[in-house]
Order: structure tokens, then C-alpha cells, then sequence
């Protein structure tokens, strides 16, 4: 699929703007559909089709909810939706109205996008086939709002101290580079004799000084070489163990696919296929093969308690609610539950992070200022009883 540009008249008005299709004959059939007098149309290049984040699909599932609610027909509400949108956002949606308009069901179209997660186009499909569509779309708005408030959190909890740690390490080499040399020429000048700091400081920056060139351009391709490597295949496998390793980490996919397959479950799917839906929410590529492994052991015909039991996500709680949820027929409720639970502990988990980060960066910083004011004032001190 490409992008491509396009001038038409519309009465004795000229619209202009970009559109997806594959070929110029297609755009030029749109553009009459709807009552535009196509100019030019040019090709601008490939589109390199991409998943939208958690707010953009908040937002829009939230807004076509409430237009579905207000009683405007599918057709009639999409058009509302993308006119105000940013440019990735307005061409996605823009080619959904397309694909609808067209004869696809909306999941259908979903899916075609790649812009949606599968998750959402299982959900709309239910919604579809039960006419419960304002009410799926509100249920994956509260749920890509509450994936957006986790992210958001977590940033915030890291900006003040990540500042303050930057802006003191910045310091540190100034002075190190500009102050601390003016000062040695002082104390030469004046013979006063240079304290073991001072003279390790001083050292350092003449290090950093002499090499700086050739420091910088191997931290420039350390970085580029890990960052090409987290592109590969294998960079990405091992990027998707290690954060699965981590416990905080763990806790988040597994809210997200508990999450979500309570929400399935209440939209009429059966346990397996859920589980195959719910897997793609996770966004990491082991906690997806797990959960999809799981799902093909329930399919087997295993006892879902103990499927989960034996798989990574195994804890206490988990394990246990789950096996009262499938005896008592409320299994929805009990992964509400496991998933409510989590997002509390995660809350906890990111408040103890900023309560202990943030004063470590601060000791660290007051270290480092510590080391220069010292480097300075030792030997002034050792200069006044040179000279009384």
C-alpha cells in the first residue's frame, strides 16, 4: 500500500490532501465516489503500516463509542472521527471508512489496518454479532486508557530524578574540564602544594579532555550496535526474556492478558480462543508464546488452574482464584479480580521506585558536588598554613 497525494475540485473549491490505495486507478475511483474532480494524484511513497499507541486508540475508541450512543450510523460517524486527526491516524482511519463503505465488516477492516491490536478486532466483532458495539468500543477505551495511565506513571516516576542525576553529572565535567584546571594554575602559581583529590581530579579531567573524541565515538557505536541489534530477530528475543525475567514486568503482562481475557469471556468467546486473543496484548513476544502455549494445553483439554500453574506466571493468588473462578462458573470475575489486585501491586511497586530513586539520585549528586567543592577547598586550606 502507498501513499500518494491528491488535488481535486470539489464545485469551484480545490481539496488537496494524501490517501492511502495501492494503485492511481483506485484513488481516482474514491475521489469520485465522493463528488471530487480528481487534478493530479502522485505516488509519495510506501506505508510502512504500524500499531497506534494506547491514547490514540483510547481516544478513538472513547469518541466512537459516544457517536454509536448518540444513535449516527457506522458510515456517517467514521468521516467525524479521522477529520481532526493527526496525519498516521487520518490515513489509517480514512482507509477504515474505505474498507466499511466497501462491503468489510469493520473488524474485518480492523485487521486489515494492522493499526489495531487483535484483541480490539475480536471485541468489535463480538459487538458486531451480538449489537453490542457502543458497549465493546467503551470496554477497549477504559482498557487502552488504563494501559496509557500504567505508561504514563511509570515515565513520570523516573523524570525528577533522571533531571537531577543529568544535570549533576553535566556539572561535574564542566568543572572538571574548565574550573579545576584555572584553579591548578593557581595553586601552581602560588606553590601551594595540590591534595591526592585534587590532583585525581585534575587527572581525570585531563583524561576526559585528551580522549574525549575518541570516548564519544565509542559510546556513539556501542549505542548504535545495540540498537541495531534490539532490531534483529535475536536482539528481540532476548529484549523479550529479559523484561519477562524481571518480576515488575511480569506483574504488567499478566494484568494486560487477565485484562483482557475477562473481557472476552463476557463477550461470548470460549476459553482457548480468548486465551489466543488475550496473548497478543501483552506486547512481549515470550509472555505471548506462553499464554499461547497455555492456550493450546487448554485445548488439549487440561484444567486451566494448573496450566497456569505450571507456566511462568505462576503465583500464589493467581493459581487460586482462577481454580475457584472455573468451579464456580465465574471465571471473568476472578480474572477482574487477579487483574485489579496486580494494578494495585503495580501502583505500589512504581510509588516504592520514586520514594527510593529519587534520593539516591540526590545522594549521588551531592557526592559528586562534594568531590569538586573538596577539590577546590582542600588545597586553600593547605595554602593558607603553607603561608601562616
Amino acid at each position: 500500500m502507498y501513499i500518494y497525494n491528491y488535488k481535486a475540485y470539489r464545485g469551484k473549491a480545490i481539496i488537496q490532501g494524501e490517501i492511502l490505495g495501492e494503485t492511481k486507478e483506485e484513488i481516482v475511483t474514491y475521489l469520485r465516489e465522493h463528488a471530487l474532480t480528481p487534478i493530479y494524484i502522485t505516488k509519495k511513497k510506501r506505508y510502512r503500516k504500524q500499531k497506534g499507541t494506547n491514547k490514540e486508540l483510547a481516544l478513538f475508541f472513547k469518541e466512537w463509542s459516544a457517536l454509536l450512543m448518540a444513535g449516527i450510523p457506522v458510515d456517517s460517524s467514521l468521516p467525524l472521527l479521522y477529520a481532526y486527526r493527526k496525519r498516521t491516524s487520518h490515513l489509517v482511519l480514512q482507509q477504515l471508512e474505505r474498507d466499511v463503505t466497501g462491503g468489510k465488516s469493520i473488524s474485518e477492516a480492523m485487521r486489515k489496518s494492522q493499526w489495531f491490536p487483535s484483541f480490539a478486532s475480536a471485541l468489535v466483532h463480538i459487538g458486531e454479532e451480538s449489537g453490542t458495539l457502543a458497549e465493546q468500543m467503551h470496554i477497549l477505551a477504559t482498557w487502552f486508557l488504563q494501559q496509557a495511565s500504567y505508561r504514563k506513571k511509570l515515565l513520570y516516576s523516573l523524570v525528577y530524578p533522571c533531571f537531577v542525576l543529568c544535570l549533576s553529572l553535566l556539572f561535574f565535567f564542566i568543572a572538571m574540564f574548565w574550573i579545576l584546571p584555572a584553579f591548578s594554575s593557581l595553586f601552581t602559581s602560588l606553590s601551594i602544594p595540590i591534595p591526592l583529590l585534587t590532583h585525581i581530579m585534575l587527572q581525570m579531567g585531563v583524561f576526559f579532555k585528551t580522549y574525549i573524541g575518541w570516548i564519544g565515538g565509542f559510546f556513539l557505536l556501542l549505542i548504535l550496535f545495540f540498537y541495531g541489534y534490539a532490531k534483529t530477530t535475536k536482539g528481540k528475543e532476548q529484549k523479550a526474556r529479559f523484561l519477562f525475567r524481571c518480576f515488575w514486568f511480569r506483574n504488567l503482562y499478566t494484568l494486560r492478558w487477565t485484562q483482557a481475557l475477562s473481557y472476552l469471556l463476557r463477550a461470548g468467546y470460549i476459553l482457548s480462543e480468548a486465551l489466543r486473543q488475550a496473548a497478543y496484548v501483552t506486547d512481549n513476544e515470550e509472555a505471548e508464546r506462553q499464554v499461547l502455549d497455555m492456550a493450546m494445553q487448554v485445548e488439549r483439554g487440561e484444567p486451566f488452574g494448573e496450566v497456569v500453574q505450571k507456566s511462568d506466571f505462576n503465583r500464589g493468588f493467581i493459581v487460586q482464584l482462577i481454580t475457584i473462578g472455573m468451579g464456580s462458573g465465574k471465571l471473568p470475575t476472578s480474572l477482574e479480580q487477579i487483574a485489579t489486585l496486580l494494578a494495585k501491586e503495580s501502583q505500589g511497586q512504581i510509588e516504592k521506585l520514586t520514594v527510593w530513586l529519587a534520593p539516591v539520585c540526590i545522594l549521588l549528586s551531592g557526592l559528586l558536588t562534594a568531590c569538586l567543592v573538596a577539590s577546590i577547598i582542600f588545597p586553600l586550606f593547605a595554602g593558607i598554613t603553607h603561608i601562616f
